[in-house]
């Protein structure tokens, strides 16, 4: 198997095309290691549908099922191994799992190498199962709740900072924090602030004082005042490229930002 990528410039933007060469033979091998991997995986996904519900069962009303299965999907994507690029390798079909039968499957196939060995892709199958069987759950069992609930992670500890964001707007400062790395704490959060308040964000909503107060029991971070932005040019290509990545990476419903 045979992987090529293609980059060219076309309107000042950077296009990659990525071309595929699987072999008869190879086609051939990969669709039984198919067959292999989904016998394994509806497998598993009926006993994950099993779990999952005794996982929550617990709980009478919807809504604390529902949080449940949130932080699980949460714990899933942040501390497992689990990869959303591949996430639409695999698909649920009437309640069994099926393959893609495009280019993801080979890029998939390419990078987990299952031509020799398929341990490493099955772990991470059964994570983007779990998460796929948790947003089944939440949408179809629990649409009672999935009407109302518009925030996917986090919905606990974000209602603490209501009074300071916007909807994502935490989620959206956490990753401008964790992905911008600015040395100096105050010339980096006051840009933050500037960038998250203005120039047509609005995700913070409250005054530099009462940000301030905010990041020192976020975490511990205290300086005089908020500083006026520098206006550099920089600095917002920076921001406004994390915060894309941000809005590509995250599938929260209703997403506007």
């Amino acid at each position: 198997m045979k992987i090529k990528y293609n980059r060219s410039i076309k309107n000042g933007k950077s296009n990659l095309k990525i071309d595929i060469e699987v072999s008869e033979s190879e086609l051939n091998e990969l669709e039984k290691i198919k067959t292999e991997l989904k016998d394994s995986l509806n497998e598993y996904c009926e006993l994950e549908k099993v779990e999952l519900d005794l996982q929550v069962s617990g709980h009478i009303a919807n809504f604390p099922k529902v949080y449940d299965l949130l932080y699980i999907k949460t714990d899933i994507i942040k501390n497992l191994y689990y990869n959303d690029y591949y996430k639409d390798v695999i698909y649920l079909k009437n309640g069994f799992i099926e393959f893609t039968e495009n280019d993801l499957f080979y890029e998939f196939a390419s990078a987990y190498n299952i031509l020799n060995d398929t341990s490493k892709a099955l772990v991470l199958l059964k994570n983007i199962i779990r998460v796929k069987l948790i947003d089944w759950l939440i949408e179809h069992e629990y649409n009672d709740v999935y009407r109302v609930l518009f925030r996917y992670e986090n919905q606990l500890y974000i209602n603490k900072y209501k009074t300071i964001f916007s909807d994502y707007g935490f989620e959206l400062f956490e990753y401008l924090d964790n992905n911008w790395q600015e040395i100096k704490k105050p010339t980096k959060y006051s840009e933050i602030y500037h960038f998250m308040r203005g120039y047509g964000n609005g995700k913070i909503i409250c005054y530099g004082t009462e940000f301030k107060r905010f990041l020192k029991k976020y975490n511990g971070t205290q300086f005089s005042k908020i500083m006026n932005s520098k206006e550099d040019d920089n600095i917002k290509t920076i921001l406004t490229n994390l915060k894309n990545e941000f809005i590509k990476l995250n599938k929260y419903p209703n997403l506007t930002i």
